[in-house]
């Protein structure tokens, strides 16, 4: 018995640090200027936000401009809940954001000052909320993807560039 307690063990936890669908994460490192714009929920997140998260319809979107700073607003919460929990309330606030590598593939690093933003939340109210946003794409336009609850669960939002 304690055998097949610790490969069961072993299995656990080597399925937690796997690679969550590599081939869709941007692989090559992305210009700042194929970044910067405006996105908007995809129609599949904007069902998902209605259908499983019960949010109502809000204008969501997120910035990025060249100057490294981004804007959300009305980004559903569950992106910051504890478990994805959704609770219908909407994130707003502007910071900065940087791209870093994870592994094999890029991310978006955004960093906000818990003090200006508005979070729903349970966050600190001093420092930063600190969040990671997959890139997803080969090539522009890239989509940001945000993990609600655990990343390696298939559920996510996905925001597209809009053409303004």
């Amino acid at each position: 018995m304690p055998r097949l307690l610790l490969v069961a063990v072993g299995l656990l936890l080597t399925s937690c640090f796997r690679d969550a669908n590599p081939s869709d994460f941007t692989l090559g490192q992305p210009s700042v200027k194929d970044l910067v714009g405006t996105y908007i929920p995809t129609e599949h997140t904007t069902e998902l936000l209605k259908a499983t998260g019960k949010y109502p319809v809000q204008n969501s979107s997120i910035t990025l401009k060249d100057d490294g700073t981004i804007t959300i607003a009305n980004v559903p919460d569950w992106w910051l809940t504890s478990f994805g929990e959704a609770t219908g309330k909407f994130d707003n606030g502007s910071g900065t954001w940087t791209i870093d590598r994870n592994k094999k593939w890029w991310l978006l690093v955004a960093s906000f000052p818990t003090a200006t933003a508005q979070f729903s939340s349970s966050v600190p109210r001093s420092g930063h909320v600190t969040a990671m946003l997959s890139l997803v794409g080969q090539k522009p336009p890239y989509t940001l993807q945000l993990s609600v609850s655990d990343p390696n669960a298939d559920v996510a939002m996905q925001y597209q560039k809009t053409d303004s």
